[in-house]
């Protein structure tokens, strides 16, 4: 619950800073693995890391959250809520919402480029 709760707050804030698809967006779902789709989305995590919870046909994200390994991530969004259309611009039964999943680095892990 709390975690739903917080995504309707995400969803509200994110329609005032997301806009469209950009970059920065790209970068972040880059090297993450898909973990679910819909609108009712659990997700137990294996590691610490991030889950982005996306829209594959507006190109947004329209939640993140950081989970410690076991921590459970529980996103139930309602198709017919006036704050995701107002965020999606369309109708949100329309949307294709996916949940991307990506690992954090250890603190203190170096890598090695070749160059």
């Amino acid at each position: 619950m709390k975690n739903s709760m917080m995504i309707v707050t995400v969803l509200v804030m994110g329609s005032l800073l997301v806009g469209c698809a950009s970059r920065q967006e790209k970068r972040l779902l880059a090297g993450s693995s898909l973990v679910g789709a819909g609108y009712d989305v659990k997700f137990r995590a294996p590691t610490d890391g991030v889950v982005y919870y996306y829209d594959q046909k507006s190109k947004r994200i329209l939640a993140t959250h950081s989970l410690n390994k076991d921590e459970l991530f529980d996103a139930s969004a309602d198709m017919y809520s006036s704050k995701l259309k107002m965020l999606l611009g369309k109708k949100a039964s329309k949307a294709r919402l996916h949940l991307y999943w990506k690992a954090s680095v250890p603190h203190g892990t170096y890598y090695r480029y070749q160059y």
